[in-house]
């Protein structure tokens, strides 16, 4: 945690919002980065997104349930996800995230051409 500290406020030079993430597999660092959205202007360029497709990366696979990801904050809802996906299970995070449980401002529509969609996914399991 040390580590995602050190690099959370070494970030502030680059005016990002001072977030740490490291990665850790068999007690080594595989993967560390702060937020990188300021500096790419792209929305998701968050640490925790960062570090987990670096540790892939590193690994060779997306299976990253045998490492542990620590950050100094709690992880948001997209960062959240990405652990899912990338199977991470460990997460220890410093701060706790006060916007932690917003709702998005933005409508989300299901059901649209539902049997198109549904065949599509239900192809690539029948293969």
């Amino acid at each position: 945690m040390q580590r995602a500290l050190t690099i959370a406020q070494d970030s502030s030079q680059y005016k990002e919002f001072p977030v740490g993430a490291v990665l850790v597999r068999n007690n080594t660092i595989i993967a560390e980065s702060a937020n990188h959205v300021e500096r790419t202007g792209q929305a998701i360029e968050h640490a925790e997104c960062r570090v987990l497709r670096i540790g892939a990366q590193v690994v060779g696979y997306r299976d990253l349930r045998d490492c542990v990801l620590f950050v100094t904050l709690e992880p948001c809802q997209l960062c959240e996800a990405a652990c899912e996906l990338y199977r991470v299970h460990d997460v220890i995070f410093g701060a706790y995230n006060l916007n932690r449980k917003y709702k998005s401002p933005a409508t989300w529509v299901g059901g649209v051409m539902i049997n198109c969609a549904e065949s599509l996914i239900q192809d690539v399991f029948e293969r």
